[in-house]
């Protein structure tokens, strides 16, 4: 699944629920979620559902494509960037 705020090199991890995420420091956001075991997670500004309705109280996560290469092997990354590709979220 794609995602518009998703930047070069990134994969779109998912959606995950945002508790207390706007009142944290600019240190513990860019930690990301706890329970996300990727160093390179990045969280975006909004969750979008697949018709392109903004998701109130969830955060998008996002990944290097580096990290998840080196944690699933290349065709697993392949077959998610693929599936990203297919299914693409309205432009905003």
């Amino acid at each position: 699944m794609s995602h518009p705020e998703t930047r070069a090199g990134e994969v779109f991890l998912g959606n995950y629920l945002n508790v207390g995420w706007d009142n944290m420091s600019a240190q513990d956001r860019a930690a990301g979620p706890e329970g996300i075991g990727y160093n390179t997670k990045r969280v975006g500004e909004h969750a979008f559902s697949k018709d392109g309705r903004i998701i109130p109280d969830m955060i998008p996560v996002f990944v290097q494509q580096t990290e998840i290469r080196e944690r699933l092997g290349l065709k697993r990354l392949a077959e998610l960037v693929a599936e990203e590709a297919r299914s693409t979220y309205p432009k905003t």
